[in-house]
C-alpha cells in the first residue's frame, strides 16, 4: 500500500508539489488520472490522484471547480493537483471542501513536465524494488555531486539522505542501527547511521546507500587530512632545511618560510631532544626504529601543544626538534615555562616508552629569524650539556650552562665569526680530517693552561705528539703565542669550533 504522505515526500516528487490543504495521514493512492476539464473531477475513481491540466486548472477560481470538487471528494479522490495556478488563486470555499472531505489540493511547481511527474508517481505506486532501486541510484547520484562539490562529509550524508527519502546522520552507532564504518587510515572513525525499516527491498536499498555514503565520506576524510597534514609536513621540512641551511641559503629559505605561512618575524624558544637507545628499543631493527621515532614526534608535538601556545616541529636528522612560536616577546618567564613544557614532552614520551632515555636542550626566546637559529644553537649547546654532564630524561635549559652561553652568544656576531674564519684559515687550509686534529689539539692545549703533559693526557696522544703538533700550528697560525689577548682570542674561536654543529653555532664557514 502506497499512503498519500510517503507518496508526495518522494525524493523525486516532493520539490515540484506544495499542498495548499493538510494531507491526510494514512490515505492510501492507488492509481494517477490525468483530466483535461474540471467537468471530469467527478470520473475519478475512489483513492486515486487526479492530475488538472493546464486548461482544466486555469478555472479554479470559479463555481464549476467547487462543484467539480464536490463530486470529486464524493468519490473518494486522495488528492488533486493543479498545474500553472499561483499559490494565492484557489478560493476559501475549495478549501473548505477539501478539508472537509479529507482531499488534498497540490500545486504543481513551474518546472512541472506532466510526463516526467507522471513516470516518478507511476514508479513510486509500481512496486517496493523498483522505487528502491530508484532511490539508490538517485543517492548514488548525490555522492558523486558532493564529492566533485568537495562538501563536508556531515553535507554529502545530508544531501545523499535528501536523495534517498530517508535521514543518514554520520556518528557513532548503537547497538542494532543500520550503520556503515567510516574508515580513515584502517580505523573506523564514525559510523554513518540510517533508520530502522522494515520493508524488505527498503532495507536493502538502505543497507546499499550506507556503504556508498560511507566510502565517500571515508575518502572526503582522508583528503581532509591530508590537505590538513600537508602544509604541517611542509612547514617541518622547511625549517629543518633552514636550521640545517650552509652559509648562503638562509635568505632564500627565510622567504619561502615566510610564503608558507610559517611566522619568522615572532619570537622563537627551541627545544631539542635526542633518544639515547630507541634502537635498543626498537629491537636493534633500523625500519622499526624510525617508525618509532616518527611515532614519538608526533607524540611530542601533541604533548608540547598541551602546554599551551602555537608549536611547530623540524626535521633534523634523529633528533626531536620542536620549536615554541610567539607572535610578541614571551617575557622574563618564557624560559621557564619552556622547560616546564619539555618537562611535559619528556613525560609524555616515557609514558609511551617508559625505557626510553633521552637527552634535552632548550635554548632561549628570541626574535625574528635570526633568533630561530640562536635558539637552536642554544639548545643544541644545552643537549650537548645534558648529555656530557649525564643528565638523563630531564630538560635543561641554555641558561644553565655557564661558560658555553657566553662562548655561544659572542659567536653568533657576524663580527665574531669572520674573526674565527680568518683567525683558524691556516689550519682549515689543511684539510678536514687534519684541520679538525689541528683545533682539537689547540683546544685541549689551551684548556690545559699549555701544559703538554695534561694536554696529552686529555687527547690520549703521547708527549711528543702534542709537542709537535703544537710547534707546528704555531707556526701555521699568525698569531704571538706570547700575546695574552691574542692567547684568548685564540681561545674563543676554539671554544666556538667545539660547540655542537649547528646553523648558527657551530658550523665551520666556508673559506
Amino acid at each position: 500500500m502506497v499512503v498519500l504522505d510517503d507518496l508526495l515526500a518522494a525524493p523525486a516528487i516532493r520539490s515540484l508539489l506544495t499542498p495548499l490543504t493538510e494531507t491526510s495521514s494514512g490515505r492510501e493512492v492507488t492509481a494517477i488520472h490525468v483530466i483535461e476539464s474540471i467537468d471530469g473531477l467527478g470520473d475519478i475513481p475512489p483513492n486515486a490522484i487526479g492530475i488538472l491540466g493546464r486548461g482544466a486548472s486555469a478555472d479554479v477560481a470559479s463555481y464549476r471547480f467547487d462543484i467539480g470538487l464536490r463530486l470529486a471528494a464524493d468519490s473518494g479522490v486522495a488528492a488533486v493537483i493543479l498545474t500553472g495556478v499561483e499559490l494565492d488563486e484557489l478560493s476559501p470555499s475549495a478549501r473548505a471542501i477539501a478539508e472537509k472531505a479529507r482531499m488534498s489540493i497540490v500545486v504543481a511547481a513551474p518546472a512541472w513536465d506532466l510526463s516526467s511527474a507522471l513516470i516518478a508517481l507511476h514508479r513510486e505506486l509500481s512496486g517496493d524494488a523498483d522505487v528502491a532501486l530508484h532511490r539508490a541510484s538517485m543517492a548514488l547520484h548525490a555522492v558523486r555531486k558532493s564529492e566533485i562539490q568537495k562538501l563536508s562529509p556531515e553535507d554529502l550524508v545530508a544531501e545523499a539522505s535528501a536523495a534517498l527519502g530517508l535521514e543518514m546522520q554520520i556518528r557513532e552507532r548503537e547497538e542494532g542501527e543500520p550503520s556503515a564504518p567510516v574508515i580513515v587510515d584502517g580505523s573506523a572513525r564514525s559510523f554513518v547511521v540510517g533508520p530502522h525499516v522494515t520493508d524488505s527491498s527498503t532495507e536493502a536499498c538502505l543497507s546499499l546507500t550506507l556503504e556508498i555514503v560511507a566510502a565517500a565520506a571515508s575518502r572526503l576524510l582522508a583528503e581532509r587530512r591530508r590537505a590538513e597534514e600537508l602544509p604541517a609536513l611542509s612547514r617541518a621540512q622547511l625549517l629543518g632545511e633552514l636550521l640545517q641551511s650552509p652559509p648562503g641559503r638562509e635568505t632564500a629559505l627565510r622567504e619561502r618560510a615566510r610564503a608558507d605561512g610559517v611566522p619568522l618575524d615572532g619570537w622563537h624558544t627551541v627545544l631539542h631532544i635526542e633518544f639515547e637507545n630507541l634502537l635498543q628499543v626498537s629491537g636493534d631493527e633500523e625500519a622499526s626504529a624510525f617508525e618509532l621515532s616518527q611515532a614519538l614526534k608526533a607524540l611530542a608535538l601533541q604533548g608540547a601543544r598541551q602546554t599551551g601556545g602555537i608549536w611547530q616541529d623540524a626535521y633534523v636528522g634523529q633528533a626531536l626538534v620542536l620549536i615554541r612560536m610567539d607572535r610578541t616577546d614571551p617575557g622574563p618567564r618564557a624560559g621557564a615555562a619552556i622547560t616546564t613544557a619539555a618537562e611535559h614532552v619528556i613525560r609524555r614520551l616515557r609514558s609511551r616508552l617508559p625505557e626510553l632515555m633521552l637527552h634535552c636542550g632548550v635554548g632561549s626566546a628570541h626574535a625574528g629569524a635570526a633568533g630561530l637559529l640562536a635558539s637552536a644553537a642554544e639548545g643544541r649547546t644545552a643537549l650537548a650539556a645534558a648529555r656530557t654532564s649525564g643528565r638523563v630524561n630531564t630538560a635543561v635549559a641554555f641558561d644553565t650552562v655557564g661558560m658555553r652561553r657566553m662562548v655561544i652568544e659572542w659567536y653568533s656576531l657576524d663580527s665574531a665569526r669572520e674573526t674565527v674564519r680568518t683567525l683558524l684559515a691556516p689550519l682549515d687550509e689543511l684539510g678536514q680530517h687534519r684541520s679538525e686534529v689541528a683545533v682539537r689539539t689547540l683546544a685541549a692545549y689551551l684548556d690545559n693552561q699549555g701544559s703538554l703533559s695534561r694536554t696529552a693526557k686529555a687527547l690520549h696522544a703521547h708527549r711528543n705528539t702534542v709537542a709537535y703538533r703544537v710547534k707546528k700550528i704555531f707556526e701555521l697560525l699568525d698569531i704571538d703565542s706570547e700575546d695574552p689577548d691574542e692567547r684568548l682570542l685564540l681561545h674563543l674561536a676554539c671554544r666556538a669550533r667545539s660547540l655542537p654543529t649547528s646553523p648558527l653555532a657551530g658550523r665551520r664557514e666556508s673559506t
